[in-house]
């Protein structure tokens, strides 16, 4: 709609306005005269009327295309930034069945949206973690509390990865939670990395506890001793725990510690 619509229409209304009352004061009393000035008046007031209407019709029409504006914008902003971040983002509301999970999710899993509604999800995940989720613990269900998961999902190649999955709640107006919002992202470099410390720190102490000499390891900072082996104790006399309150020097001779 034009812009100057409105405009035209407040004026066609003021000049009918106008000619009415001129026409009064020119025209012969009597029906007539009665007659004119009620066509004119009702007229005017029609027009002033439709440009009222017209006016307020053209406010809300910007008001609607500027709500429509921002939707979009932030529909925009929110794609991609899914796009943008590494984890696989979803959102799910239990109540309603309404889920959205971003595209990252259907290219690592091969899973349609179809597929991947209600529950469908679930079928990516590792039978072991499946198992282990159906039966967590009513904590760790609180709706009330952000969640965390280690879980393996499956890859379209059919390759399990670890991933970290941390959800928080969104509340409505009221309070109340009306979905959960969460990420996924991938933590199988991390896993294993630190399975293989794990590993290493188990293998390191059966060799030290099983040296058939002391074996000892002390703190660069305080000097005491951090780490003692049976073999040390029973050539010390003393026991793991008293050891551990001690210093090298302290089981040395005052003659032995340089500048002591």
């Amino acid at each position: 709609m034009p812009k100057s619509t409105p405009r035209l229409i407040w004026l066609v209304a003021v000049m009918g306005a106008l000619f009415s009352v001129v026409e009064i004061g020119v025209s012969r009393p009597g029906g007539i005269l009665l007659y004119a000035w009620f066509n004119r008046s009702l007229w005017a007031a029609i027009l002033c009327a439709a440009a009222v209407v017209l006016t307020t019709a053209r406010k809300n029409e910007a008001a609607v295309r500027e709500s429509e504006e921002r939707l979009r914008a932030s529909e925009e902003r929110h794609r991609l930034l899914t796009q943008a971040v590494p984890s696989m983002i979803y959102e799910r509301s239990s109540n309603i069945g309404i889920f959205f999970y971003s595209d990252s999710w259907y290219e690592y899993t091969g899973l349609t949206p179809e597929q991947t509604a209600g529950d469908g999800w679930m079928q990516a995940l590792h039978p072991e973690d499946l198992e282990r989720f159906r039966s967590r613990s009513a904590a760790e269900e609180d709706p009330h509390l952000m969640h965390e998961w280690r879980m393996r999902f499956r890859r379209k190649d059919g390759q399990y990865r670890w991933m970290l999955v941390r959800s928080v709640p969104v509340r409505g107006e009221n309070g109340e939670i009306v979905r959960r919002v969460g990420a996924i992202t991938d933590i199988d470099a991390m896993v294993h990395a630190q399975n293989a410390l794990r590993e290493n720190e188990a293998q390191f102490r059966a060799m030290f506890e099983a040296a058939v000499v002391g074996q000892t390891q002390a703190s660069a900072t305080t000097g005491l001793f951090t780490r003692v082996n049976q073999r040390f104790c029973e050539m010390t006399g003393y026991s793991e725990a008293e050891l551990l309150q001690m210093r090298p020097r302290d089981l040395m001779h005052s003659t032995d510690i340089v500048g002591g």
